[in-house]
């Protein structure tokens, strides 16, 4: 089974759609390649208890805990 068989991009969801989609969730990843302030959906995946994968920028970092919450790698890695 390739990569692109078992990933999906599902693209901007509705709240309710988000939250159900959420639920199956494998990981969250967060691509971001600009200092996010404060990212919205790293909140997001911390209240949905979803694996998340970040990139190491901006706020993020300071967002949700290393090892705990998160996994970061550097900007476009």
């Amino acid at each position: 089974m390739e990569l692109a068989d078992r990933v999906e991009l599902p693209g901007r969801l509705e709240f309710p759609t988000m939250l159900e989609t959420l639920a199956t969730s494998a990981v969250w990843v967060v691509p971001s390649v600009w200092d996010e302030p404060a990212g919205m959906v790293a909140q997001e995946a911390a209240a949905a208890r979803v694996p998340a994968v970040l990139s190491r920028v901006g706020g993020l970092p300071e967002m949700l805990r290393e090892g705990d919450e998160a996994l970061f790698f550097a900007r476009a890695d």
